[in-house]
């Protein structure tokens, strides 16, 4: 049970994140700064959390699929003695300038060298960390720390931004020396590999567990000058740590939305991103997180009801079964959907989301509180507040997909706002042409195969599989570790997040009983992962 051991006197904690009007909690786990609270939010029952275990160096997954959660657990669970957030911002100014002067002096700069500025800045802020802990023989990283001249209580972030700053003074022109060479000369090294074997022995010899983060990248302008040379440093550094007991490691978190970015930065792909979590969810393990919150509400507001009590005190939402048993005894188990036909609830509802735990949050919440307006309990969800909660969320939801993927498609919200608008739920690639020719994407310059691919990446657009009785069955590449390569044949549909109820009303209009299924929305399906 997600409240098992909490005392009751810290239930008026969580009642602060959890409430009347926020029954799920917060959706952005970025948000929590009470790590108490974000503890109990965090669901660890799913395969992905377990995966953890292999001390992945890159997480990769889309906007909303649970990257800041992830990293943000791995820094308040405690497992670690040495938690560094670095400040992503600062460092990539400081090591972009220094790319620039380098080139301006050389004429060019490796990877390899790009890849010492980072090291030598991460293992400065270790050192710094090491300084402070009471284990070994500190003498050495208690000098580095006097060096600088830095406060015994400065945090990471700040440490590292205090010796960016020296770095700025000493060489303001970045035109002279290499970043990493000065790092070393503040700490007194001759060269990376020294300091990086006193850090590393003194973890080992001491049983220290450090570790690195660094979270999603989503925000940065790929156009920069000097950018994709600091991310294939960057890439390069961060395979340095991980591939030992005795080594600190490193969480880097990569949007999917940015990835193909990432990836073309690289210097060697298939070397550089072997040792990566790609954040795919299963429909269950979605489910699973929604249960937890639940039952937390629960736990805070009706624990007193021995009714509530005795339904679900021994209630394990790790088993399959159990987990539909859950959703049964708070809703009911099929639904008249907006075109008229019954379906499944926790398909309906699914089949809404990408698979994201983010939007599934978002639906769920949008429910419970459309249910709570018509006075119904949390465990009473009637059909009407499912229906009315997905169309008052799913304008949002569509928008926050494209919203992601602006940086890399500038045109993608008008293209998917034309489909919407323009396209039957099912069409062949002609249709889309025309619509693609007749919106006027061909006479901004963007190819069709570009403007196709975006709507497939945004997984606004889908590959119809098969018909069956009430579903169209439809694979969406959010769903596929790789691409979607359509064939000339190929049929297309919208996803149902993307159809809202203008869709529905043509729907009905034509008398079409069939819905758009995307593969992997039922709670029955296989995990092929």
């Amino acid at each position: 049970m997600p409240l098992t051991g909490v005392r009751f006197e810290e239930y008026d904690r969580i009642r602060q994140w959890v409430t009347e009007y926020q029954p799920l909690g917060p959706i952005d786990a970025a948000r929590i700064d009470d790590l108490f609270v974000a503890n109990i939010l965090f669901d660890e029952q799913n395969r992905l959390y377990n995966n953890q275990k292999r001390r992945p160096i890159f997480i990769i997954g889309r906007r909303g699929s649970g990257k800041t959660a992830f990293l943000k657990h791995t820094s308040d669970k405690g497992e670690y003695d040495i938690v560094i957030s670095a400040d992503m911002a600062r460092l990539f100014d400081e090591i972009i300038l220094s790319i620039d002067g380098i080139i301006k002096n050389n004429g060019y700069i490796f990877v390899e060298k790009i890849a010492e500025m980072w090291e030598a800045v991460f293992y400065a802020s270790i050192s710094k960390e090491i300084a402070l802990l009471d284990k070994g023989d500190q003498s050495k990283f208690k000098g580095f720390v006097q060096r600088i001249g830095a406060d015994a209580n400065l945090g990471g972030d700040g440490f590292i931004n205090r010796v960016v700053g020296l770095i700025a003074k000493k060489s303001p022109d970045k035109d002279a020396s290499l970043l990493a060479e000065i790092v070393l000369e503040i700490f007194g090294k001759k060269d990376i590999s020294e300091l990086k074997r006193q850090v590393c022995d003194y973890v080992a010899e001491n049983n220290i567990k450090a570790i690195i983060l660094i979270d999603t990248l989503e925000q940065y302008d790929g156009s920069i000058k000097n950018f994709p040379e600091a991310i294939s440093g960057l890439v390069k550094a961060s395979n340095g740590f991980n591939n030992s007991r005795s080594k600190p490691e490193i969480r880097f978190c990569i949007p999917t939305e940015r990835y193909e970015y990432f990836r073309d930065s690289a210097s060697n792909v298939a070397k550089d991103f072997a040792n990566n979590l790609m954040l795919h969810w299963h429909v269950t393990e979605i489910l699973s997180i929604i249960a937890h919150r639940i039952l937390i509400h629960l736990h805070l507001y009706d624990w007193d009801d021995s009714r509530i009590r005795e339904r679900y005190s021994d209630f394990d939402f790790r088993d399959k079964k159990k987990l539909k048993w859950f959703f049964s005894t708070i809703m009911p188990q099929t639904i008249v959907n907006r075109v008229g036909h019954e379906e499944p609830t926790l398909s309906y509802i699914m089949r809404h989301t990408q698979m994201l735990p983010r939007q599934a949050i978002q639906i769920f919440e949008s429910i419970i509180l459309s249910n709570q307006q018509s006075g119904r309990h949390i465990t009473e969800i009637s059909d009407t507040a499912i229906i009315d909660g997905i169309s008052n969320i799913e304008d949002t939801l569509w928008r926050d997909v494209c919203n992601a993927y602006k940086y890399k498609f500038n045109w993608i919200q008008e293209a998917a706002e034309a489909a919407i608008a323009d396209l039957p739920v099912e069409f062949s690639d002609s249709e889309l042409h025309i619509l693609y020719n007749e919106k006027g994407f061909k006479k901004s310059g963007i190819e069709y195969n570009v403007f196709k691919k975006s709507l497939l990446e945004v997984g606004c657009i889908g590959l119809k599989i098969r018909d069956g009785e009430i579903y169209t069955e439809s694979i969406f590449e959010y769903s596929l570790p790789g691409i979607i390569m359509p064939r000339r044949d190929s049929k297309f549909t919208l996803h149902p997040m993307f159809c809202g109820g203008f869709k529905t009303l043509q729907l009905q209009e034509a008398g079409i009983k069939r819905v758009i299924l995307p593969h992997g929305a039922s709670p029955d399906s296989r995990d092929n992962r």
